[in-house]
């Protein structure tokens, strides 16, 4: 079946060696520093998820960031120093979430931070993503696309906006053709199992 081979799991095939030094070099000091029996102690954690801000003009009926469709205000804007700060850490597994990452004008500086830095790095997005925005990521091997499923076209469309199912796919495309990797990020309920048919559908269809 087409799950076959394709659960989540880290791509360490495309991690780099610092990462993979500094995920164990976190995991041994935190069994080093725990008491046994204990839950394991980090002094920094393992994954960080960072926002680019609260702006995004999809407004998603289901939306779980608290975004808004007003105009960003870059006044308090840190996203580049939050990227900078986590650079400089051994954290290896970066999550970029929104508002909608891809319209913030500092996403791909903020990514590239991360990358030079050893970090495998994911970006959520419900937005259309180009491909002059994709090349401009440096290390796209290390960079993956989160592309949410919440249903058929008419149920995902209903709860993200008309045009998001067939984002879905495009943007897979698009980052396929860009030598980038894509996650399918199903949110599955007791009440709709079948999302799992749809999500397979999916994948059988080459895009991921």
């Amino acid at each position: 079946r087409a799950f076959g081979g394709r659960i989540d799991l880290p791509d360490l095939e495309h991690w780099r060696a610092k990462t993979i030094r500094d995920a164990m070099s976190l995991m041994l000091t935190a069994i080093a520093d725990s008491d046994y029996g204990a839950p394991l102690a980090f002094n920094e954690p393992l994954f960080v998820t960072l926002s680019t801000s609260q702006y995004c003009p999809v407004g998603c009926a289901n939306c779980y960031s608290n975004s808004s469709k007003d105009a960003p205000d870059d006044s308090g804007d840190r996203f580049l120093s939050n990227a900078r700060e986590v650079a400089a850490s051994r954290t290896p597994i970066v999550a970029i979430l929104g508002g909608e990452p891809f319209l913030h004008p500092d996403l791909i500086e903020g990514v590239n931070l991360l990358t030079r830095a050893g970090k495998s790095v994911s970006i959520a997005t419900n937005w259309k993503v180009t491909g002059d925005q994709l090349r401009k990521i440096d290390d796209r091997a290390s960079v993956t696309l989160l592309l949410a499923l919440w249903g058929d076209k008419s149920k995902h469309d209903a709860m993200r906006g008309r045009g998001s199912y067939d984002r879905i796919e495009a943007n897979a495309r698009t980052a396929r053709a860009c030598g980038m990797k894509t996650s399918l990020l199903i949110v599955l309920s007791e009440a709709d199992t079948a999302l799992m048919d749809e999500a397979e559908a999916l994948l059988e269809r080459g895009d991921f």
